[in-house]
C-alpha cells in the first residue's frame, strides 16, 4: 500500500462572495471580496450599535421636511458606507488570522492526531511512504553516513533535508545513548509528525481499520517511530496515551503484529488501570493468539482480575496459580527485582529453579524488567505469597497437574526466537535486560586475546555521542528521521509460525 504526501489545504474554501462587499478598483472596475458569512455571525460589535444608529436616524428623518430631508439622506448614506467599511476591515482581519494560523508567517503547523507540531520546527516537509527518486538518493546517503560512524555526515543530511525520517530516528538514538532524553523524544515526535503529514487522505487511523505491511521497507518507519514514541510517552507516566499507541500499532497488522506489541500492551493497560479493557481484550484474543502462553499476559491477566475483585479473588487466584505453574522461572527474579527477601522454603524450593529454554528465559526476563514495579504494590505481594505457598504444597504432594505443565513448557518455546520478538526486544532497549544479557553472555562473547574490544567499542560510542552533542549545540535542530531497518529479510516471518506461542 502506498501513502502519498497530503496536498496543501485549500485556502478559505468555506468563504463565499458577497455582492454587497464589492470594492472599487482603478479604472472604475469593481473587485469582489470573498467573505465567510459564518464568521460574520460572531462579529456583532459594529453592526449592532450602528444598526441602532440607523434606526434612530430613520425615525428622525420622518419628522424632517425639505432640505433637512436631503441632508438626512446624505448622512444616512455616509453612515451606511462607514458601517460597511468597518465590517469589511473586520472580515479581512479574520481571514488574515486564518491564514496565519494555517501556515502564514512562521507557522506551517498542521493539525495532527498523533503529535502536535511545534512552531520552531522546520517549515518544509517532503516525504512519502513511496520513496521518490530524490528521496531514495538521500536514503542512500544516509546509509553511507551511518556506516561511516561520523555524526557530521548525518547532520549534513538533516540540514539539507530537515524531515528525513531515518536520520531523525538515528539522532534520537544517539541522544538517548547520551541520556539526553528530552532531545531524543523530540526527534521522534518530529519524525512521527512528518509521517502523519504524509498519510493518504483515506488513511484514517481514528477508524482503526488501516493496515500497513511491515514487509515493505518504506512502511517500517511508521511502526518503529510509533514504538519509540510510546516508550517515551510511557516513560513520562502517560500510561493511558501509551496504551492507545499500543492499540494503534496492533491495529496496523493485527495478525502479524510485526513488533510483538502484545508483549507490552498488558503492562500499559495495568499501569493505566484499564483492567476491564485488558480482560475483554484477553478473552477476545486468547482463542486465536494464545495469549496465556506469554508470561506477561499470564501474570497480567491475573493481576487485572485481582484489581476488579471486591472480596472474592477466586478467579484471580486460579489464574495466578496457573501462571506460576507454567512459568516458575518468574518468581525468584521477580522477588529479587522487587527487593523482597524470600523465606527459606521459597529460596530452596527446586520447582522455582526448573529448567527452561533460552527463548522462554528471554520472555521472562523481558516481562520482569518491564513490569516489576507493578508487583511493588503493597496489596499484591501478600496475594502473591499466599498463592506461591499453595503451589509449593501442590508440588510437594506430586499433583498430576505439575507434570502436565512441565510437559507443555518443554514442548513449547523451542527453536529460534520469532523475529517479531527480536524486533521488540531490540526496540524496547530495557537497560536492565541488556545488562543481564551481557552478564550471561559476556564470558563467551569475545574470543581469547580480544578482551579489550568491549572497552574500545564503548569508547567509540562515547566519542560519537560527544561529537553529536557539540554539533547539536551549534546547528538548527533537525526534523524527521527514519530508523534503520530492524529486519532485512522481509519474508522470513513465515519461518516463525512453528513457534506458536505468539500466534
Amino acid at each position: 500500500m502506498y501513502y502519498e504526501k497530503l496536498q496543501s489545504e485549500k485556502e478559505l474554501n468555506d468563504e463565499i462572495s458577497d455582492n454587497e462587499s464589492d470594492l472599487p478598483v482603478s479604472g472604475g472596475a469593481r473587485k469582489k471580496l470573498n467573505i465567510n458569512r459564518y464568521d460574520l455571525l460572531n462579529q456583532q460589535s459594529h453592526s449592532e450599535s450602528e444598526v441602532k444608529e440607523d434606526d434612530n436616524e430613520t425615525e428622525a428623518n420622518k419628522s424632517c421636511e425639505g432640505d433637512n430631508n436631503h441632508e438626512s439622506v446624505k448622512r444616512k448614506k455616509k453612515k451606511k458606507k462607514k458601517r460597511k467599511m468597518l465590517i469589511l476591515k473586520e472580515v479581512v482581519r479574520i481571514m488574515q488570522n486564518k491564514r496565519k494560523n494555517r501556515g502564514g508567517g512562521r507557522g506551517h503547523v498542521k493539525m495532527t492526531w498523533l503529535v502536535s507540531g511545534k512552531d520552531n520546527w522546520p517549515q518544509e516537509y517532503n516525504t512519502s511512504y513511496e520513496h521518490s527518486t530524490s528521496y531514495r538518493q538521500v536514503q542512500n546517503r544516509f546509509l553511507e553516513a551511518v556506516e561511516s560512524l561520523n555524526p557530521d555526515n548525518i547532520l549534513a543530511i538533516i540540514n539539507e533535508h530537515p524531515y528525513h525520517v531515518d536520520a531523525l530516528i538515528q539522532l534520537s538514538d544517539l541522544c538517548r545513548l547520551s541520556e539526553d532524553l528530552a532531545m531524543a523524544a523530540e526527534f521522534i515526535e518530529r519524525a512521527l509528525y512528518c509521517l502523519e503529514c504524509a498519510f493518504h487522505p483515506l488513511f484514517n487511523i481514528a477508524q482503526g481499520n488501516c493496515r500497513l505491511d511491515y514487509r515493505r521497507q518504506e512502511n517500517r518507519s511508521l511502526y518503529i517511530t510509533l514504538f519509540k514514541h510510546l516508550l517515551f510517552v510511557g516513560g513520562r507516566a502517560c500510561y493511558r496515551t501509551a496504551l492507545e499507541f499500543c492499540k494503534l500499532l496492533l491495529s496496523l497488522d493485527p495478525d502479524g503484529d510485526p513488533l510483538a506489541i502484545k508483549l507490552a500492551i498488558d503492562f500499559y493497560a495495568i499501569r493505566a488501570k484499564e483492567f476491564t479493557w485488558l480482560i475483554d481484550f484477553y478473552e477476545e484474543w486468547e482463542s486465536s493468539k494464545n495469549l496465556s502462553q506469554l508470561p506477561n499476559f499470564a501474570f497480567s491477566i491475573a493481576v487485572a482480575y485481582f484489581h476488579i475483585s471486591s472480596d472474592d479473588t477466586t478467579k484471580a487466584d486460579m489464574l495466578l496459580q496457573e501462571a506460576l505453574l507454567m512459568f516458575p522461572g518468574v518468581l525468584k527474579p521477580l522477588l529479587e527485582k522487587c527487593s523482597v527477601q524470600t523465606d527459606s522454603r521459597v529460596s530452596t524450593h527446586a520447582y522455582f529453579e526448573s529448567k527452561q529454554s533460552p527463548a522462554l528465559s528471554q520472555l521472562i526476563l523481558l516481562y520482569i524488567n518491564r513490569s516489576y514495579h507493578i508487583w511493588k504494590e503493597s496489596e499484591l505481594l501478600p496475594w502473591l505469597e499466599r498463592n506461591v505457598n499453595i503451589i509449593m504444597d501442590k508440588v510437594d504432594k506430586a499433583d498430576p497437574a505439575i507434570k502436565d505443565y512441565e510437559s507443555k513448557r518443554t514442548k513449547r518455546y523451542q527453536g529460534p526466537m520469532p523475529r517479531s520478538i527480536c524486533r521488540h526486544i531490540i526496540l524496547s532497549d530495557i537497560k536492565e535486560y541488556l545488562l543481564c544479557q551481557k552478564e550471561e553472555d559476556g564470558a563467551r562473547a569475545l574470543p581469547d586475546g580480544d578482551a579489550n574490544d568491549g572497552g574500545d567499542l564503548r569508547r567509540s560510542v562515547a566519542s560519537l555521542v560527544g561529537a553529536m552533542r557539540d554539533l547539536l549545540s551549534n546547528i538548527r535542530i533537525p526534523d524527521v528521521p527514519n530508523d534503520a531497518d530492524v529486519d532485512e529479510n522481509d519474508e522470513s516471518d513465515e519461518e516463525d509460525e512453528h513457534n506458536n506461542y505468539l500466534t
